[in-house]
């Protein structure tokens, strides 16, 4: 249920839809999607600009890339600060 709620406006700087966005925020949560389509690996830095709940300790993240599935704990600095996505990856983050 973690992309079900009112989509968030996202926007990317990344060339020719190289790294996809999108967000939604729920009635409890909300959830950040990355998709790199490119063919090599992407620092990601997020500006979570009119983010109306106070910064986040921590995301969940779960990846899905050519080295399998991953779940763990990222720091919401660490997604401000640029964030890396492996190529052909997915990457939901999840408070």
């Amino acid at each position: 249920a973690y992309m079900i709620g009112q989509r968030v406006q996202t926007s990317t700087s990344a060339p020719s839809n190289t790294v996809i966005p999108f967000a939604v925020h729920g009635k409890d949560h909300f959830a950040y999607l990355l998709i790199n389509r490119s063919s090599s690996a992407q620092t990601v830095a997020t500006n979570f600009n009119g983010w109306p709940w106070g910064a986040p300790g921590n995301f969940t993240q779960y990846q899905i890339s050519s080295a399998g599935y991953s779940s763990n704990s990222v720091s919401y600095d660490a997604v401000a600060g640029g964030l890396s996505l492996p190529y052909n990856s997915v990457t939901l983050l999840t408070t």
